[in-house]
């Protein structure tokens, strides 16, 4: 039976963890709204880059969701005030990596973000397609209009392109573990979901098989997202793959959980 993601925020929060350095200095740039207070950086190719800043005005981009279920669930990384979450007043942008992409597998990922943004009351935008082979090491930010964080990417591999992938891996999932621009408070930015393409067949013409890997899918977002593994084999967070294909109760009292933290604020 194969293996659902193991607990693969270890392995991304120890990719974060190399940034932790220079979460301790900064770029010198100055926001006057803080008094000159040094906004958080990381390390850029040798350069340290300030960390974006927030909205200006905070506001969720979707209502908290609210469920009657209850079950096992827990969280990958807890914080010094809670568990590290995503920020619901941003968007989750992400691309798709066209690199080993089996056919028929684009329906199952759009359907698997769909279904984790409804119950976890997170927006997600698709930003389109990537070439590059989806992997953790990735950076954390980016140049666009101005630095910004990476978008998520949901991939494709084998355990021969992919250290992350074993033998008995299904898929990995995980997200970086990040400080504010100011605040010590840490949030989920980026994200990685790979794929394990070693043997899946038939996506197309297989009901069967599309429900297995769009579970899969949807498991390693629920890490993406800051869920942990579930004890209980009823839940689709149970770290082995069983006849599970849809969210158990502790599955959704988790999604909605981790979606329901705060923003991050600017003075």
């Amino acid at each position: 039976m194969n293996t659902l993601g193991r607990t693969l925020m270890v392995a991304t929060v120890a990719i974060v963890c190399g940034f932790a350095g220079a979460y301790a200095y900064n770029s010198g740039a100055i926001d006057p709204s803080h008094f000159g207070q040094p906004r958080n950086a990381v390390d850029v190719n040798g350069k340290l880059v300030s960390l974006p800043l927030p909205g200006p005005h905070p506001q969720r981009l979707a209502p908290v969701v609210v469920t009657d279920a209850v079950g096992e669930f827990t969280f990958e990384s807890e914080g010094a005030d809670g568990p590290v979450l995503r920020d619901p007043c941003l968007a989750i942008h992400w691309e798709l990596s066209a690199a080993g992409m089996p056919a028929g597998a684009e329906p199952l990922a759009q359907e698997a973000v769909a279904n984790v943004a409804a119950h976890a009351g997170l927006v997600f935008i698709f930003d389109g397609y990537t070439s590059d082979q989806a992997a953790f090491d990735g950076p954390l930010l980016v140049r666009g209009d101005g630095w910004q964080y990476a978008p998520m990417v949901i991939g494709w591999g084998t355990a021969a392109q992919s250290s992350d992938l074993g033998s008995d891996t299904a898929g990995v999932g995980g997200a970086r573990v990040t400080p504010g621009a100011y605040e010590e408070r840490e949030f989920l930015w980026s994200g990685t979901v790979i794929i394990d393409t070693s043997n899946i067949r038939d996506i197309v013409t297989s009901p069967a098989e599309q429900a297995r890997i769009r579970a899969v899918i949807m498991h390693e977002l629920g890490h993406v997202v800051g869920l942990n593994h579930a004890a209980d084999p009823h839940e689709l967070m149970y770290p082995t793959a069983t006849y599970v294909i849809d969210w158990g109760p502790g599955d959704l009292e988790g999604l909605a959980a981790a979606g329901a933290g705060p923003c991050e604020v600017s003075k």
